[in-house]
């Protein structure tokens, strides 16, 4: 997991890159860590636009119009 500064680093990174676009594939390469089946979670994500990009500890959090997840 990364340290708080290089988590604010990833997510100015992603910030100035993702928000504000479509997603319009998505790839799962390790279903078991999804707390839904990869379908649903495909098809709740499919389309959606990324709004921004947030830090907390250890975390990088993308929200959408409807959705937030967070990455490890």
């Amino acid at each position: 997991m990364p340290e708080l500064p290089e988590a604010e680093t990833i997510r100015r990174e992603l910030e100035k890159t993702v928000v504000g676009r479509k997603i319009v594939n998505v790839e799962i390469s390790v279903p078991r860590v999804l707390r839904m089946p990869a379908e649903e979670f495909k098809r709740s994500v499919d389309g959606a636009t990324i709004i921004g990009v947030e830090s907390i500890p250890f975390l990088v959090e993308t929200s959408m119009a409807h959705l937030y997840y967070r990455l490890h």
